[in-house]
């Protein structure tokens, strides 16, 4: 069956090859196939050969050929092609002459509008919506005024109204395309008016006649949608209001309505005035936020700010002591982003509050981003206000803004914190910074300094700046480290043992491939295990290497749960001999199924080296998931 295909497809494609190697007007006027008349008006739609015009004409009426045919005519811009079209209104019936009359749309052919005019009273409805939305593409004042009489009739066909409402709706498009709205208006009028339409067209209708009025005069109906019971022109005209010219006359417009809108419609109606983004609409906005329910006054208070209208700042100020969570966040957002120089001032203000909570958010906004450049400021606050929930504040949110510069002073607050909460802050911005600065970045005199206090402090100050010290991965701070798990005592020993295994970079490998061997008094081997597969995955050698350390790691595995972390990292390996460790696990029951999941991992990174294919193949006959063999 599929050979017979190939062969009628390879039939077909010749017979294409040879229309295009023959002249396509021959090729309609001969017994050709179907399928090569049809690449034949295709051609000609191309090429545009005149002398194809009577052929084509005496398709039009042919049921297979006529789409092709008008496919070809349409393009010309020979008078000639036209004639042929509207002479075929008279030879054709039905769909055909439906056809035709599209295509004598797609032209704009204005000879042919008194013969469309006259087929607006056709009995075939095809032929009825064809002509009318072909009326409203060509788009001359006899056929536009047609459309309108016919629009008006009763008991319509609702595929005929639809088609009225297309085809006027084209030719207001057309006019205002061509730079006439006055034109166009009368038109978006006449489809927004007839309710018998679908309302989709009368929504268009109604943005195209906001629109192509001059704003004055387009606000009044912009108003009416707004404030009309239709919902969906009222969601139109929100969109369209931010397509008018003139923003501030209409947001004025819309904001005198605001009062006697629903609650839903005022917040939609507000956040696109916010949208407009006219001041002239603050004092509207500021009424609507002074009462009401609480949606209703956010939805103001957010829109007031987006226009920044200043006189909103004290009322943001006043509810940030208020008890509804909604307004609070709206005071707390608006003071954060309210534009400019004004609202920069009332927060500045507000560090100055002798009320503790009111210079805490303050220093939370300024965190947020309320002023252009706040590390600074937040660093001075940190150093120097009495309260310490505002230092801590001011520490925790520098955390966004911190770099290399701010190190120093972070540091003062680790060691000679005034409590434990500042202390923690500054340890964990310090964690963040050494994270996310490049090791060899960090200037030395920090590292030093770090080093140095560690040797002085004790208790929870010592253990806080070994924590920093273990984010650093500078080779200095791993030597107090690991001087600590070594020589420390009680707490401070497991904390450095604990610290050693846990070291960002390879420098721990080796101290933790011995503890693996001999590990420290009291410590559980699997730490030391455990940190140094985790380093092994990073990696950072090449897999020969890689290979020597989980040789090691084997065979010093004493337990299942040891091996099954071994068996973890090796699956990380794309090497035949990884490959080759774990098929030796299968033997072992307790960690089989890890072993069977990490030789399927490595066997989809292997290649095809003499290396690779002979353990692949071992592998297939030992594990059945790899589709090779039984697994016995």
């Amino acid at each position: 069956m599929f050979k017979y295909s190939v062969i009628i497809a390879l039939t077909f494609i010749i017979a294409l090859g040879a229309v295009a190697e023959t002249d396509p007007v021959e090729v309609l006027q001969s017994t050709a196939s179907l399928e090569q008349k049809v690449e034949a008006c295709r051609l000609i739609s191309i090429s545009g050969d005149v002398k194809a015009i009577p052929v084509l004409a005496a398709l039009l009426a042919d049921e297979q050929l006529s789409h092709m045919a008008r496919y070809a005519l349409e393009p010309m811009q020979e008078d000639a092609a036209g004639a042929a079209l509207r002479r075929a209104l008279k030879t054709t019936s039905g769909k055909l002459k439906a056809g035709v009359v599209d295509s004598l749309g797609m032209r704009r052919d204005v000879l042919a509008v008194p013969a469309l005019i006259q087929l607006l009273d056709d009995d075939n409805s095809f032929v009825v919506e064809a002509s009318v939305r072909s009326l409203g593409r060509i788009a001359v004042p006899e056929g536009i005024e047609a459309l309108k009489k016919h629009l008006v009739q009763p008991d319509l066909p609702y595929a005929i109204m639809q088609s009225l409402g297309d085809g006027l709706f084209a030719a207001a498009e057309h006019a205002l395309a061509e730079g006439n709205p006055d034109s166009a208006v009368p038109l978006y009028d006449a489809v927004y008016a007839v309710e018998t339409l679908p309302v989709p067209i009368r929504a268009a209708a109604l943005r195209g006649a906001v629109l192509a009025r001059t704003p004055q005069d387009g606000l009044p109906l912009l108003i009416e949608a707004i404030t009309g019971e239709n919902a969906v022109f009222y969601t139109v005209s929100l969109r369209t209001a931010l397509e008018m010219e003139d923003k501030g006359n209409t947001a004025t417009g819309i904001a005198a309505v605001l009062p006697g809108l629903s609650a839903d419609r005022k917040i939609q109606v507000m956040q696109t005035i916010g949208e407009l983004g006219q001041n002239s609409v603050g004092p509207a906005l500021l009424k609507e936020a002074g009462s009401g329910i609480i949606p209703v006054r956010v939805a103001a208070l957010d829109a007031a700010v987006r226009v920044a209208y200043a006189p909103v700042l004290p009322v943001l100020r006043e509810l940030l002591s208020s008890e509804d969570a909604d307004l609070l966040q709206a005071a707390r957002r608006g003071l954060a982003y309210f534009p400019g120089k004004e609202g920069d001032a009332v927060v500045m203000d507000m560090l100055k509050s002798d009320d503790v909570k009111i210079r805490i958010i303050a220093v939370e906004l300024i965190s947020q981003g309320a002023l252009p450049t706040p590390v600074e400021l937040l660093m001075k606050i940190a150093d120097g206000d009495t309260d310490d929930s505002i230092r801590v504040a001011a520490i925790k949110g520098v955390k966004e803004y911190a770099g290399i510069d701010q190190m120093s002073g972070l540091l003062s607050h680790l060691f000679d914190s005034h409590s434990h909460d500042e202390m923690i802050a500054a340890e964990e911005v310090l964690k963040i910074l050494f994270v996310n600065e490049k090791s060899d970045a960090v200037p030395a005199k920090i590292i030093d300094a770090l080093c140095d206090s560690f040797a002085v402090h004790e208790g929870e100050s010592k253990l806080a700046i070994l924590r920093v010290l273990s984010t650093t991965g500078n080779s200095k701070a791993f030597d107090v480290a690991l001087a600590l798990a070594l020589k420390g005592e009680g707490e401070l020993r497991e904390v450095g043992v604990r610290t050693v295994c846990d070291w960002p970079t390879v420098a721990a490998l080796p101290t933790l491939m011995d503890w693996v061997e001999t590990p420290p008094r009291d410590m559980a081997k699997i730490n030391a295990l455990r940190g140094a597969v985790r380093l092994l995955t990073l990696g950072l050698d090449t897999p020969e290497v890689l290979l020597q350390h989980y040789v090691v790691l084997l065979a010093q595995a004493d337990s299942s749960s040891e091996k099954k972390l071994i068996l973890s990292g090796l699956a990380t390996v794309s090497h035949a001999s990884a490959l080759s460790m774990v098929l030796e696990q299968l033997a072992d029951e307790s960690v089989k199924a890890e072993a069977v999941q990490a030789a399927i991992v490595i066997t989809e990174k292997l290649g095809s080296s003499p290396e690779d294919k002979e353990v692949l193949e071992k592998a297939k006959l030992l594990i059945p998931e790899l589709g090779g063999g039984d697994g016995k």
